[in-house]
């Protein structure tokens, strides 16, 4: 290959980098590898130079820089980099002239026949620094290397990748596992997807990391009673008096048959017991005492399971007691008032009216059962008797208990007649 080495200012030597996607003015490009290029020219037509630039001078932080600067304007065919100085000079396609290599700032094909320039070859003797021109830095993301939508960065033999979110990796060919750090809680199967994460819950949890217990108290299933949140269930604490699952059931206090003698009615934790006939008490257990009245007016009364009986004193009978067998009131008009006559020794005899008074009347009144005597007569008011006249000259103070039992003259001993028989009228209440 022909030399283009020539005594030149240092910014002119290293002018001319090639941009190699342009068309170029006066010459033909062809590929000879990865970083080589080369560019058949014409006759007297240069490469490029610094006075036919595109009058930009800047500074910039890279050759990458400098070259994606020229990309942007279509009317640039090369650039210059200086890596001491930072400066980015670029060519202008529109302005190729022809000349001499010996015109300062400027390179040139030779002028006498077609050569050949290589970027990567050139030389430029100074007269105390040979210098390599700067070559053409390929673009490393032109392989679109970096994957799943991210962004790539070219840099000096190297590129970088801004992932997507949701991406990693030195391509971002690695979806983030979001299901690392564990987010789901309570048991939760952790489900990963592309910048995102999912928790299916276990039975009882709820939340976007299954974080919360779900209340089964919140519906108030339990009826009667207290709900106690568990996971995934709960329990009732019933109130007094009901039972269940769901304290819906009213526990039945008669179960235990609490009543002894009688029917047991069920209530909200509590009973009663409606007793049968001759018991009483909370639990019908006691037998109801029917002699507590007194009614056996002369005798002695015996309790039964709702019935009593008498057994009556000698000279009383019927089932109180209440009919003397030892005195009675003949040939009155009502039960209650008569002739009053005495049984003794085996027959029936009168009472004589002497000393007879109210006070004997009630005696008389007494022994038949009436609380008291209402009115008393003598002369036989109601008639004379038949038979004995075995009482005469009465002398009661109205408390004994039998006509007997009174001050008289003596049984069968009389001065009377029966024109003088005794009669009485008792009250009934």
């Amino acid at each position: 290959m022909a030399s283009n080495a020539a005594t030149l200012p240092y910014a002119a030597a290293a002018a001319c980098i090639v941009i190699a996607v342009l068309p170029w003015i006066h010459g033909i490009e062809s590929y000879w590898g990865h970083r080589s290029f080369k560019v058949h020219c014409e006759k007297g037509i240069r490469l490029g130079g610094g006075d036919a630039g595109l009058g930009v001078s800047r500074k910039t932080s890279s050759k990458a820089q400098c070259l994606r600067s020229c990309f942007a304007r279509a009317e640039c065919k090369s650039i210059s980099y200086s890596p001491k100085t930072g400066q980015c000079y670029m060519s202008d396609s529109t302005k190729g002239v022809a000349g001499t290599s010996q015109d300062e700032g400027y390179v040139y094909c030779g002028p006498d026949q077609d050569e050949v320039w290589e970027r990567t070859a050139i030389t430029v003797e100074l007269p105390t620094t040979t210098l390599m021109p700067t070559t053409l830095e390929p673009n490393e993301c032109d392989s679109d290397p970096c994957q799943n939508g991210a962004a790539c960065n070219d840099g000096p033999d190297m590129f970088t990748c801004d992932c997507a979110p949701g991406y990693e990796g030195t391509t971002c060919n690695t979806n983030t596992d979001e299901c690392g750090s564990n987010p789901c809680q309570n048991g939760a199967n952790c489900v990963d997807a592309v910048n995102e994460y999912a928790c299916t819950c276990l039975a009882g949890y709820d939340g976007v990391h299954c974080e919360t217990n779900i209340n089964e108290c919140a519906s108030s299933p339990c009826q009667n009673g207290v709900c106690n949140d568990g996971v995934n269930s709960y329990t009732c604490t019933c109130s007094a008096g009901y039972e269940g699952t769901l304290c819906n059931t009213n526990t039945n206090e008669c179960a235990s048959s609490p009543c002894q003698n009688g029917v047991c009615n069920d209530a909200v934790n509590s009973y009663t017991c409606t007793c049968t006939s001759g018991y009483g008490g909370t639990l019908c257990d006691t037998n109801t005492n029917e002699c507590a009245s007194s009614p056996c007016q002369h005798g002695v009364c015996n309790d039964a399971v709702n019935s009593y009986t008498c057994t009556c004193s000698a000279g009383y009978e019927g089932t109180l007691c209440d009919t003397s067998t030892s005195i009675r009131l003949a040939n009155g008009p009502l039960p209650n008032e008569g002739r009053v006559e005495v049984y003794y020794n085996g027959a029936w005899g009168t009472v004589c009216d002497d000393g007879w008074d109210i006070s004997d009347g009630h005696v008389a009144c007494h022994e038949l059962g009436y609380p008291s005597a209402a009115q008393v007569w003598s002369s036989a008011f109601y008639g004379q008797g038949t038979g004995a006249i075995h009482l005469d000259d009465m002398a009661c103070s109205g408390s004994e208990a039998s006509l007997g039992a009174c001050g008289h003259s003596g049984w069968g001993s009389h001065n009377c007649g029966h024109h003088e028989d005794s009669s009485v009228k008792c009250n009934l209440t």
